[in-house]
């Protein structure tokens, strides 16, 4: 019979700043610059309804590509183990830590067996038990 192990739960702190957070940060900024430029070119002459239209499209396209490049960073950090600034974006589920071997405390990538020692794993054990 194989050894067996339980699988836990790690705690994941929230670290703020890098690279990514910058990229968060200019991409916010320039939407809101984007959209104020907009307004500002609509007020000053109605008839530029076009370019303030031209404008918003730059700006949300413009923010959509940064924050996509900081997500990418995200992606890259947390599949290399690093501590990263922001929340990884997931459709449909919170990710709120990392399931790890309760034997060898490797990472688990299959839910039924440690990749690192070998166990089977058998359970859950979260954190604080």
């Amino acid at each position: 019979m194989p050894e067996t192990a339980k699988k836990r739960r790690t705690a994941n702190p929230v670290y703020l700043g890098g690279l990514e957070g910058k990229l968060d940060g200019v991409a916010w900024t320039l939407l809101w610059l984007g959209l104020l430029l907009a307004l500002v070119v609509l007020f000053i002459n109605p008839i530029g309804f076009v370019a303030s239209v031209g404008i918003v499209i730059n700006a949300i396209l413009i923010w959509v590509v940064l924050r996509a490049l900081a997500e990418i960073i995200r992606l890259l950090k947390h599949q290399a183990g690093l501590p990263y600034g922001g929340r990884v974006t997931s459709p449909n589920e919170r990710v709120d830590g990392n399931w790890e071997c309760t034997a060898c405390g490797g990472k688990l990538y299959d839910p039924s067996i440690c990749d690192h020692c070998g166990r089977e794993i058998v359970g859950t054990e979260e954190v604080g038990e």
